[in-house]
């Protein structure tokens, strides 16, 4: 018998894979991880929210794109909901260094990645913002967090600081209400119109 050497995950480029109809593909610490796709509700409600993103990102020379392939590190490639980046056009995988701010919504399948994993991740390579938002029975809500800031004690977010308190919520939409971005961004996002 004939001995293979298989490169490792992190010595391939995710990109080269065939597409998987129906699934996201993520490398998570070497580990090729399909996880189903989100329903056409929670697709809409990620365009939606790109859409009133992409005209803070026009007039500053961003791009915002949903879903984007992010280069966590060698062993992670994440593919966010939403990402803001700081360099324009399509790319294979913008590495993490490029990305303003990432955005989750909330899927029944993907709570702990949602909240715990992958905020863990992006605040280890540094990601300023992180938004995140989920669909409750009265509407959506949204939190946005800033890394590393002092808590904001106005702020009544969902579950409070996150990725062991890198993470501070700065601005919170009850749901069905809406969600103030602050100066940077400079947008109120109404958050009834992700329904």
């Amino acid at each position: 018998m004939t001995a293979v050497d298989i490169p490792r995950w992190d010595e391939l480029s995710v990109d080269t894979l065939p597409d998987v109809p129906g699934y996201r593909v993520e490398l998570v610490n070497g580990a090729l991880v399909l996880t189903p796709r989100a329903g056409q509700p929670h697709q809409r409600a990620a365009r939606r929210l790109l859409v009133e993103l992409d005209r803070v990102a026009d007039r500053s020379g961003w791009e915002v794109f949903s879903p984007l392939r992010v280069r966590v590190n060698s062993r992670t490639d994440r593919e966010p909901d939403l990402a803001i980046t700081t360099i324009r056009g399509r790319h294979e995988a913008v590495p993490v260094t490029e990305v303003l701010l990432v955005g989750e919504l909330i899927s029944k399948g993907s709570v702990v990645a949602d909240t715990r994993e992958k905020p863990a991740e992006y605040a280890d390579a540094g990601v300023e913002w992180f938004l995140l938002a989920s669909e409750t029975p009265a509407g959506w809500t949204a939190t946005l967090y800033q890394l590393g800031v002092e808590p904001h004690e106005q702020v009544d977010a969902w579950g409070g600081p996150i990725a062991d308190g890198r993470y501070v919520p700065v601005s919170h939409g009850q749901p069905a209400g809406q969600l103030v971005l602050p100066d940077l961004f400079g947008i109120t996002i109404d958050l009834r119109t992700l329904s």
